[in-house]
């Protein structure tokens, strides 16, 4: 892995603090989905998404400026501008758990939740690779982060009892990219297969 100074981990530290937001089938198709290109100035990057499925949210106050809701779930991105820049050698697996690690650290203070299970693996995403981490929360003092969408929470006006949160890990040469999945139900094929396909279309330093 790429030796990080101290220096270099106290600032990944900081910027990891504040890590949570604020504020189609399998039935054979002769035609491949509908995608929509969209470019994000703010967080330097070009993507593709399936309208029919997603519901593009830009320009967002706090730390993920955009989010795409789909059935059940919402994706959150962000970009820590610079981050890159820290290591001198390629990321491995190492370097990700320790953001991993921060970013779960960081979630238990905020929310006093409890950890029920968690799964970290490589994911190639066509000519990208994340690093994945997908966490099961018991929910234990009845409250769901306030960035969960109402359409999200269960019908009776309770709250859940199990938070379900994904993040996908990238670096780039300048920039530490993460995709914060929310969803209070465990995530089918059709939805792991839209978030993954979304990950494949990132063109990261699009804007210039």
């Amino acid at each position: 892995m790429r030796r990080v100074s101290a220096a270099g981990v106290c600032v990944l530290v900081l910027l990891l603090a504040s890590g949570c937001p604020k504020g189609g089938g399998g039935a054979f198709q002769l035609f491949a989905p509908k995608q929509v290109a969209h470019t994000s100035l703010s967080l330097n990057l070009k993507f593709e998404y399936r309208p029919d499925v997603l519901a593009l949210r830009d320009q967002l106050q706090g730390d993920y400026p955009m989010a795409l809701d789909g059935k059940g779930y919402t994706i959150f991105i962000k970009r820590i501008a610079g981050a890159g820049a820290l290591l001198t050698k390629a990321p491995d697996a190492t370097l990700y758990d320790f953001v991993a690690d921060n970013n779960t650290r960081g979630f238990l203070r905020t929310y006093k939740y409890k950890v029920k299970d968690e799964k970290r693996e490589v994911v190639p995403a066509n000519k990208n690779t994340f690093y994945g981490q997908y966490l099961t929360f018991d929910v234990t003092n009845d409250r769901l982060p306030s960035y969960v969408p109402d359409g999200e929470r269960p019908p009776d006006g309770t709250d859940a009892s199990v938070f379900y949160a994904r993040y996908y890990y990238t670096l780039t040469l300048q920039d530490l990219y993460i995709v914060h999945v929310v969803s209070t139900s465990p995530l089918d094929e059709n939805a792991d297969s839209v978030i993954k396909n979304l990950l494949a279309s990132f063109q990261f330093g699009a804007v210039k």
